[in-house]
């Protein structure tokens, strides 16, 4: 389960979208390089719970898939 899929009403989902979306396009306006972390979570979302119960935070599951990526993208040589 993805961030936005925690939201309960369709204008939760589309704030939390549009900000994601809002982000992104900042940053490649700037050229700055970032790790995108919202794809590797939704892949992984069906692996096990990747979000606390009762509020946003990563469990160790999450944490794991942000570092794959984060690791990923270092050893790419990419943000360097």
């Amino acid at each position: 389960m993805g961030y936005q899929d925690r939201f309960p009403d369709p204008e939760g989902r589309a704030a939390v979208d549009w900000r994601y979306t809002a982000l992104r396009q900042l940053l490649a306006g700037t050229g700055i390089e970032y790790v995108d972390l919202l794809p590797p979570l939704r892949a992984a979302a069906g692996g096990g719970q990747l979000y606390f119960a009762r509020d946003t935070h990563w469990t160790a599951r999450g944490h794991e898939v942000a570092a794959q990526a984060l690791a990923h993208f270092v050893a790419a040589g990419r943000g360097l």
